[in-house]
């Protein structure tokens, strides 16, 4: 039973290894389909998980699969056999580090949510590194603008204002993920993507697109499917009271219904990227994954259904998180079909 999938990724002979949150278990399958094998599971020893966000397939189908409420990354082979776990450090002026991945040369990816204080509306910051074999931050790959937070003050349940960030509703949120030979940034506002070589060159390119305001309507739809979430009543009164960006990001996840480790972008094998495109909850428009090949240039756009969610690609094939009207969840992949018009 599948539950809380955070990604699905690709094997070098073909299968699967798939990343279940839902009860911590690392799940591998054959090209056909059958499954050979589980790790990982739920709790804190080695090879277990409390919080499972995200897997990356390193050298020879090793999985390197991360735990966000220990910090640590847990490395398994291509059997599933338990191998060792490294623990990531933190910086004193940034906080608690997150795992991205690994490039082709084994080098770990790292990514800081630095704290903007301040009142009112602020911006905090994503700052990018690579991570050395002791969990130590070594180089800095770059700092660019991330979520939108509001410190109020801030109305309290009981009674009283007091000043606290809370993410904004509708707000753009910084997407980063790896290429065969570079990191890649998406800015969801205005539309960039930055491309950052592994010897430190970079390269920004822009895709114009009309902005599209934020109405009333999107806001009810938001906090409409918020009230079917476990959130109490007296938080969404809080966040009634945030307004932030005046226009919906290009492309990613709401920040406060987008489950953690979701990621809205996708890198392939030959360096290109797909971005999620930004969808409103409670929204029925088809989404359309924008594509931009490895030097960042737009190549135009794939039609999806809005209950899949790709999270690999690999030549024509997507593979991704289907979730059928009774919200059960299914892996599975989907032939490209270029339609010239």
């Amino acid at each position: 039973m599948l539950f809380r999938v955070r990604t699905a990724l690709f094997l070098s002979g073909g299968g699967v290894a798939v990343a279940n949150a839902g009860n911590g278990e690392l799940l591998l399958f054959r090209s056909d389909g059958e499954l050979r094998a589980r790790a990982g599971g739920e709790g804190g020893g080695p090879g277990e998980f409390a919080q499972l966000t995200s897997l990356s397939v390193g050298p020879a189908d090793s999985l390197f699969a991360y735990d966000a409420r220990h910090r640590r990354i847990s490395v398994f082979d291509s059997s599933g056999a338990f191998v060792h776990a490294l623990t990531l450090g933190a910086l004193d002026t940034l906080g608690l580090m997150d795992f991205v991945g690994l490039w082709d040369t084994g080098e770990l990816v790292g990514a800081f949510h630095q704290r903007t204080f301040g009142a009112g509306l602020v911006r905090d910051t994503l700052v990018v590194v690579t991570v050395s074999r002791s969990g130590v931050p070594d180089r800095v790959l770059g700092r660019y603008p991330h979520l939108f937070t509001h410190w109020g003050p801030h109305a309290l349940p009981g009674g009283g204002r007091a000043a606290f960030p809370i993410p904004v509703p509708l707000s753009p949120v910084t997407a980063v993920g790896l290429g065969p030979r570079a990191l890649y940034v998406g800015l969801p506002d205005p539309y960039t993507l930055i491309r950052v070589a592994r010897s430190g060159s970079i390269r920004v390119t822009r895709q114009r697109a009309p902005a599209q305001p934020v109405t009333e309507g999107h806001r009810e739809q938001m906090f409409a499917a918020l009230s079917r979430s476990r959130m109490l009543a007296e938080e969404l009164a809080v966040l009634r009271g945030v307004v932030g960006p005046s226009s919906l990001p290009a492309f990613g996840f709401e920040p406060l219904t987008a489950m953690v480790g979701e990621q809205a972008l996708v890198t392939t094998e030959d360096g290109s990227v797909w971005l999620h495109p930004f969808l409103v909850p409670g929204d029925t428009a088809v989404p359309e994954w924008p594509r931009f090949d490895s030097d960042g240039l737009f190549t135009g756009k794939v039609r999806m259904s809005r209950s899949f969610r790709a999270t690999a690609v690999r030549g024509d094939t997507v593979l991704g998180v289907y979730r059928d009207e009774s919200d059960a969840e299914y892996v599975q992949a989907y032939r490209v079909v270029e339609v010239r018009r």
